[in-house]
């Protein structure tokens, strides 16, 4: 796939102690890698897996890219993602976000530090949509969190605005709980392309098709999972009030009271995670360096998918993206 020549990967097993076996990923560049720089994991978002992040349609993909600056890249398949595979410890299907950001996210975490051989202590996290959220869920209230820059990309902290759309899908959380939703990524598969040739408009709220190339679209549905109806149901609850809670904390006053230093990436055209939701946490978090980069154009917005596989996301996101990172 574009996006993977001269890169390394390997693959490692992380079980998580609540019944799953997770998917650790590690790539470097051998020719560019550079121990002295923080490694870096780049955590996937809902609904979806680490696939994504290996691949671009026609470019090198953001891991390539960070490995192409010298970092050491982490990425994980969470639990009902990817790779990831239930153990013989399996009891029950229901988790929340608190689940994977403080089980599965900190399982992987200190996986990454038992194997990664960059000598900073730190490693940075660079969440995708959801991930990001995950990514301050863990930073804020895992009590050994490792520490190291947070990027978030198109990442909702509160619930400032959301599409339209979003709140007819969750306006129940009873029915968005209700019932599991399986053959997602087939179901993808067939209606891609047809949507893309008849209503590409339909596909905005997501990706924009005059940003990205569509040509092999059968090639980024295989970053697609089923949803999880118990995380439909706390995602109901959470676009309804506004605000994340788990564990009795709202996730918007530990924000608050974070001072990491911070990037926010946001997509101009998102229909998914708006600009005013997607840049909540820069706007409140306590950190004293912050990043704000508005990707897409008036003329070629961005939608929520782009910030990852437009076409030129390498001059847009993942160039910026590396700058913050490199910083010491």
């Amino acid at each position: 796939m574009r996006g993977s020549e001269r890169v390394r990967r390997e693959w490692f097993h992380v079980d998580n102690g609540r019944g799953w076996d997770l998917a650790l990923y590690r790539t470097v560049h051998p020719d560019h890698y550079d121990r002295s720089k923080r490694a870096v994991f780049v955590v996937p978002g809902y609904g979806m897996n680490s696939y994504i992040f290996n691949y671009h349609p026609g470019d090198r993909s953001i891991i390539a890219a960070l490995a192409d600056a010298g970092h050491e890249v982490f990425t994980v398949d969470l639990r009902e993602q990817g790779r990831s595979s239930k153990t013989k410890l399996f009891k029950s299907a229901a988790y929340g976000l608190g689940d994977l950001a403080l089980t599965d996210l900190a399982s992987a975490m200190d996986a990454a530090v038992a194997h990664k051989t960059s000598r900073p202590r730190e490693i940075d996290l660079v969440g995708a949509s959801l991930g990001g959220t995950l990514s301050l869920l863990y930073r804020t209230q895992h009590p050994k969190a490792v520490e190291g820059r947070v990027v978030l990309m198109g990442s909702p902290v509160r619930w400032v605005q959301s599409h339209p759309l979003l709140g007819v899908l969750f306006r129940s959380p009873m029915l968005a709980g209700a019932v599991g939703v399986r053959g997602t990524r087939q179901m993808a598969k067939l209606a891609l392309p047809t949507i893309a040739k008849v209503a590409p408009w339909a596909l905005k709220l997501y990706l924009n098709p005059d940003a990205t190339d569509l040509g092999n679209a059968a090639e980024m549905i295989h970053t697609v999972e089923d949803p999880s109806r118990h995380v439909n149901r706390e995602m109901a609850h959470w676009i309804r009030r506004g605000d994340l809670l788990v564990n009795g904390r709202t996730l918007a006053d530990d924000v608050a009271r974070f001072d990491a230093p911070l990037a926010t990436f946001f997509a101009n055209g998102d229909g998914i995670v708006p600009a005013q939701t997607a840049t909540f946490a820069h706007g409140h978090a306590r950190s004293t360096e912050k990043l704000l980069v508005r990707a897409g154009s008036d003329s070629l917005p961005y939608s929520h998918a782009d910030l990852f596989v437009a076409r030129d996301a390498r001059q847009q996101v993942f160039e910026p993206l590396v700058d913050f990172l490199n910083k010491r």
